[in-house]
């Protein structure tokens, strides 16, 4: 299942995009209403578990194509050999095997749509960058007798991988953006944006949000690391579909913030000192009003766990200065709401 990390930063996410189309609302042919954010949100739930999917698929991808290219190398009359050395470990790798042999990679639809990438010249390119990354030639010159030592290799090299794949697609978006500054407006238009290798393979990935990428990456490494030995079919190598509870929690979560907004901003403004709200950066905004709609509106949450928690996504998606004013305007918050006594929180969620 999604942890409850996971699920405030997708409510967050949907927060921030609900936040920005209104202020579009009177531009927009058909605004963009409550019931819009929720099923964004539900969306933004699921995809993020084939977000998953695609990540992990890409390990027996990776290791299908360097058995295809070993085999083609092999065929020809003067194969070179250190290609074919750099190829073999890849291909015959049991890690790899043993995750293409995973029930619910193997039934996932979406997997399947991803076998065309085996085919695209994207991949290729991208396949043989990363093979020529010191990462790679450190697992190759791994004994491919020792299945212990093959094994570890594996795990930390599907780290380097996402790790790689996941900086790579973002450098290749910083410098199309650099290229976009720095010519005419009126030229913009022809350049390739979205055509560079790594975006034309992560065309096929559900990405509702840039950092989504990052999340699911720490996702799925943590799991694949955790795992003490080959992966058995019905092995869970990823979140579990989203829960029902969970579901729930996340829409009450974006629902009760969304429609105590102008309490919530009160309460905010009496604790902005020499501050005006409208220059607080949206995103800490957001995450001060998801902590105030905890408080109030989650009996099962303690206090504590909700301010660690908006504090520590803060820590992903503020700015490091703004750390200790959320932390301080949600800690006098609480003081103000317990005070009133307005926090009503079960027993067994303060123990």
């Amino acid at each position: 299942m999604l942890t409850r990390r996971l699920i405030r930063i997708k409510v967050l996410q949907t927060a921030y995009i609900y936040e920005i189309y209104q202020h579009l609302n009177n531009e927009l042919t058909a605004p963009y209403r409550l019931e819009d954010a929720l099923g964004s949100l539900r969306s933004n739930l699921n995809e993020f578990l084939d977000l998953q999917y695609f990540f992990i698929s890409l390990l027996p991808l990776f290791s299908r194509k360097a058995d295809e290219l070993l085999r083609e190398e092999e065929k020809k009359h003067l194969p070179r050999q250190e290609y074919i050395n750099l190829l073999r470990p890849l291909a015959q790798d049991a890690f790899c095997a043993a995750i293409h042999n995973n029930n619910a990679l193997r039934d996932s639809e979406y997997v399947k749509g991803l076998e065309a990438n085996l085919e695209a010249s994207a991949f290729l390119h991208i396949f043989h960058e990363w093979i020529r990354s010191d990462a790679y030639r450190v697992y190759a010159a791994v004994s491919l007798t020792d299945k212990k030592q093959r094994f570890v290799a594996m795990q930390k090299l599907a780290s380097e991988l996402f790790s790689w794949l996941f900086q790579s697609w973002y450098d290749e978006i910083e410098a199309e953006e650099k290229i976009l500054e720095n010519l005419p407006h009126n030229n913009q238009s022809n350049v390739p944006f979205g055509k560079s290798y790594l975006q034309q393979l992560f065309v096929d990935a559900p990405l509702s949000h840039t950092s989504d990428m990052e999340l699911a990456v720490k996702q799925v490494t943590e799991r694949i690391n955790k795992l003490k030995d080959l992966p058995v079919p019905d092995t869970k190598l990823t979140s579990k579909p989203v829960l029902p509870d969970e579901q729930e929690y996340a829409e009450q979560l974006l629902l009760k913030m969304l429609t105590n907004t102008e309490e919530h901003r009160d309460l905010i403004k009496a604790n902005l000192h020499n501050w005006e709200l409208d220059r607080l950066k949206k995103t800490d905004l957001i995450i001060i009003e998801l902590g105030i709609t905890e408080l109030l509106y989650f009996p099962d949450i303690p206090t504590r766990v909700t301010l660690n928690e908006y504090v520590d996504i803060a820590s992903q998606f503020a700015a490091n200065e703004t750390l200790p004013f959320i932390n301080g305007v949600l800690d006098n918050i609480l003081h103000q709401l317990e005070s009133k006594g307005r926090i009503k929180k079960n027993f067994e969620a303060q123990k």
